[in-house]
This record gives C-alpha cells, structure tokens and sequence, in this order.
C-alpha cells in the first residue's frame, strides 16, 4: 500500500476550492480498497487575502473524508507558490510517504481515477519519477466563437501527445523529491523540476525518458484564458519562466558537479540571499540584451514545419501566431531587464492570470 500525501498550493482561490474539494472527494484514492492506506491532505495558501483556508476547512468538514485522511490547512504569508513547494517538500512533508500528489487550486478533475492513475503509472514504470496529465482548456461560460477559443483549439496538442510534465497536476516520487530545492527567484516550477529529474541536475544528458511518464488517458481541466490580455499575461510569464530556467541553469552548471551538491548549494543560496536570482539578471544585462531565445518566438513554426499540409488551420495562423510570441518576448525581455522579476518580492502577484 502507499503512504500518499496531496498538496493543494493556493493563492486566492476561495471560488475554486468547493468545486475541486468535490472533485477530490469523488476520487478513487479515497475509497476503502484504494491504492493508498494513509493520505495527508494539505492545503497550503500562500499569500491569500481571500478565504481560501476557511473555504477549504468547510468543504474538508462537509465532504467526510475517510478516518485515514489526515487534513492539513497551513497559511504562509508570502504570495509565491515557489516558496509554498520549498516549504511543503522540506517542512511540512511527514515521513515515510512514498507519493506525493501536487494541485493547483483552480483546477477541476472530471475523471474519478485520476490521482489513482498517477500512483498506477509510477508503479508501472520503475524509472519513473514523475507521472503527468494534460490540463485542456476549461470554456465553461465562454463564448463559442471566442477568438481565443478557436486559436487555442488549433494549437492545442491532444492528451497523451507530450512526455512533459504539467505543474498543475502531477504525482511524483517523495524521497527523489526531498532532494530538489527551487530557487526562490523562479517564477514557474514545472520546467525547472523536469529538468532536475531528467538530468540530475544537470550532471548528465537527458534520460532515461522514462523519468516523466503520462498517466493513461488523464486530463484534468483548467480555466481558458478567454482574452487576448489574460493570454498576453500568460504567453508573457512563460517566456519570462524559460528565459530565468535558461539563467539558473547556467549558473548550475558552474557549481560542483554532483545533484545533491548542487541542490546544497541552491538551498544555501536562498536561505544567505533570497535575491541572488536577480543579482544573476542584473550581471547577465550588462552582457546581452535578449533573455528570451529565439527559439521561443519560433517553437509553433518548428512544432507543425515537418507536418506538412496535415498541419491544416495551423500554418494559417502561424504568422500571426509568431507575430505575436516576437511581441510577447519583447516585453518580456523588458521586464527582465527592469529587473521586476527574480525575486519572491518582485515575482509576487506574477504568476496569477485571473485576479
């Protein structure tokens, strides 16, 4: 049996919370002859000036979880879901839990086996680390001709179309995931955490791929950007997140060679200056002007060029697609050189779309 322990990393998500404490009720997990004998529930707000916390002790109380559910509501004061993973990985995580199950608090999971399929897919896979789904665009009181609906639909890859993992719902190994540390100035965690598991920290060439595997079929559903500024904002702090993942990496590579070496020296890092990250972008401005690669403006050109005619509606739309990434890297760019970015400080407020 396996000891599971779920983290719902919230900021300000009162509305939401109901609906996925539902969905999280109805999982198989939590059935007596579930895959897990113990399960730690904990809800960490960071940040919120909502009632996030108060919502989800209500919804815990309502929806009687079993006897082996342990429920943990934690408030930490700082608006960072950066600083939330540290903290729930190396504070607040009990021992001996063998998986742990992370969620954002906005998402829904229309499928009752999910979690239970995360579980599955890592005991299938003995090299395995991460298992992922695919978050699909929630439209729900969207407009059916929405503009951002129908480009989102073209480019949108299928479920089981991609090996990379999701931040917004994956499970993974505990003890491989005691050993990474986030750097406090990231402003996403997905690309980063990938990359740690695919490479050791970047003391290898990636492999095995069977490191992040999908789980079979699974989806979970998460609100469509249905604006062009919410997708701006969007498009805008992932090309920021690439460009800081680009920065740290290298910075890792010239630190000690060796992964838990190299965690070490990120954690001791954060604790002696949680803005080093920002004093990396302050002396990598005064060497070049572009943060943001180029290979980010063209990566929907170099995802269909080899599909040929079967690419359809795509190439109709790839040059105003390109058009604006090149807009959205500009700015960003800018961004990163104002240095309003690599710090928990400045990254406050950053990483949320709908406000």
């Amino acid at each position: 049996m396996t000891h599971l322990a779920i983290a719902l990393l919230t900021h300000n998500e009162a509305t939401h919370v109901p609906k996925l404490f539902q969905d999280l009720r109805r999982q198989t997990v939590f059935d007596a002859h579930g895959p897990a004998d113990r399960i730690d529930l904990f809800v960490v707000a960071n940040g919120c000036t909502d009632s996030t916390l108060e919502r989800s002790r209500e919804w815990v109380a309502r929806l009687k979880f079993p006897d082996f559910v342990r429920f943990h509501p934690v408030e930490l004061e700082i608006a960072s879901k950066t600083n939330a993973w540290n903290v729930f990985m190396h504070d607040l995580l009990p021992d001996g839990v063998d998986v742990v199950c992370l969620l954002d608090g906005d998402i829904r999971l229309p499928q009752a086996d999910l979690i239970a399929g995360g579980i599955a897919a890592l005991a299938a896979h003995a090299e395995a680390i991460i298992a992922s789904d695919v978050s699909v665009n929630d439209y729900t009181g969207a407009a059916r001709l929405n503009p951002m609906r129908l480009l989102n639909r073209v480019f949108q890859r299928p479920p089981g179309a991609t090996k990379g993992m999701c931040g917004q719902f994956y499970c993974a190994r505990a003890p491989h995931f005691r050993k990474i540390v986030l750097p406090v100035g990231l402003l996403s965690q997905d690309g980063y955490l990938g990359a740690m598991v695919a490479t050791d920290a970047l003391t290898r060439l990636p492999g095995p791929p069977g490191r992040i595997v999908n789980v079979p079929g699974g989806y979970h559903l998460h609100p469509a950007y249905v604006s062009l500024a919410r997708m701006y904002r969007f498009q805008k702090r992932q090309a920021i997140g690439t460009a800081l993942n680009r920065l740290i990496y290298q910075e890792m590579e010239k630190m000690p060679a060796g992964y838990d070496l190299r965690m070490a020296e990120i954690a001791r890092r954060n604790r002696a200056d949680p803005d080093w990250v920002r004093q990396l972008i302050a002396a990598r401005a005064r060497e070049t002007r572009s943060f943001v690669p180029r290979s980010y403006v063209f990566r929907r050109f170099h995802a269909v060029r080899n599909a040929g005619f079967k690419a359809g509606l795509k190439w109709l739309v790839m040059p105003l697609a390109v058009l604006f990434d090149y807009v959205t890297a500009h700015y960003a760019n800018a961004e990163i050189r104002s240095l309003s970015v690599g710090s928990v400080q400045a990254n406050q407020g950053k990483f949320k779309i709908r406000q």
